[in-house]
Formats: C-alpha cells, sequence, structure tokens
C-alpha cells in the first residue's frame, strides 16, 4: 500500500490576519514567511496527528486487490471520489464508489457484499486506486491553537523544546496511532 497528497490545500486553517494579531504584527512586511509558517505548522500538525487538518485529496494505491475493509490513511474522511483498476494492458476502470460503505468513524471504507469488482489482473504496481478527500470541514480550535505556538516559536526563534510539549498536548486529543 502506497500513499501520496494527489491536491494540496487550497486553504490553511489558519489565517494570516488572526497569526499577525496574535503576534502583535503590523504591516505586511512578514506576510510571506508568515504564511509559509502556516503551512509548515500545518503540516508539521498533520505529521504529529497522522491525520488531514486541512482539506486536501489522497490517493491510495495496492499493487494488488485489497482486503474487502480498506483503512484510508490520514482522516477524517469527507467523501470516496475515486476507486479504479488498471489492468496489466493499462487500460483503468471505474469501480462505482457506491460499491462501498464510508465508515466515517474508523476512516475506512467497506466493500459491500453485494459488489463485484471486474475480474481482470491488474498491473505489477498500483492497479487497485482509491482517490478520497480528507479534513476537517471545521478545524478544532485546539489543532489552531497549537499551529499558531508552533509559528510564534519559529517566527521568534524559540527553541523547539520550550514549546513542544505545549504543541504536542494540544493535538494529543486528535492523534491516530495503529493498535
Amino acid at each position: 500500500m502506497k500513499i501520496r497528497v494527489k491536491t494540496q490545500p487550497t486553504t490553511e486553517p489558519v489565517s494570516v490576519s488572526t497569526v499577525k494579531e496574535y503576534l502583535r504584527i503590523d504591516g505586511t512586511f512578514s506576510d510571506t514567511q508568515l504564511s509559509s509558517l502556516i503551512t509548515a505548522g500545518r503540516q508539521m500538525a498533520e505529521n504529529f496527528t497522522n491525520i488531514s487538518i486541512a482539506e486536501q485529496v489522497i490517493e491510495l494505491a495496492f499493487d494488488h486487490y485489497p482486503p474487502n475493509a480498506i483503512s484510508l490513511p490520514k482522516g477524517p474522511i469527507k467523501s470516496v471520489d475515486a476507486i479504479t483498476l488498471t489492468d496489466v494492458d493499462g487500460v483503468t476502470s471505474s469501480v462505482l464508489t457506491s460499491s462501498y460503505v464510508i465508515d466515517y468513524f474508523d476512516s475506512r471504507i467497506v466493500k459491500k457484499a453485494s459488489a463485484v469488482h471486474p475480474v481482470v489482473t491488474l498491473q505489477e504496481s498500483n492497479g487497485f486506486v482509491v482517490e478520497y478527500t480528507a479534513g476537517f470541514d471545521e478545524v478544532p480550535e485546539a489543532i489552531k491553537e497549537a499551529i499558531i505556538l508552533y509559528i510564534k516559536g519559529q517566527y521568534d526563534c524559540v527553541p523547539a523544546e520550550e514549546y513542544i510539549n505545549s504543541f504536542k498536548t494540544l493535538l494529543y486529543p486528535y492523534k491516530v496511532v495503529s493498535v
């Protein structure tokens, strides 16, 4: 199983104006730097929690037919956009997304008992691909606060050990761990 972000987020969970207000910055001189720090803060929070914070499109690829229940990393899941099969001749066909039930609680899809995949020999690499949209509709305030805390630390050149525990504490309730 391989995963990649197909479409990066187009909006961030925290705005430049919010960060400027928090850091008490006037003018536009630091806007570009703050924008970069917002993206870095979100990415750091996503890496720590193993979730998608800002809406993004993700592809999950398999080299073989997956099991009937497929865990979709980097939830929360908003929608399953496409499921495709590519055969050994490179011909791609779609699987009806309605053949699967989305389990939003566990961030997975489960093949319906009545669903049947086309019988094809998959290409050797990435023959079965699930494309889905993940991210919060409304980002929780604790996650926003963690991102702002990261930005403040980076902007003020504060050593990470002085704020990283608070950053992690704010994010722990959202952290996804394997069991």
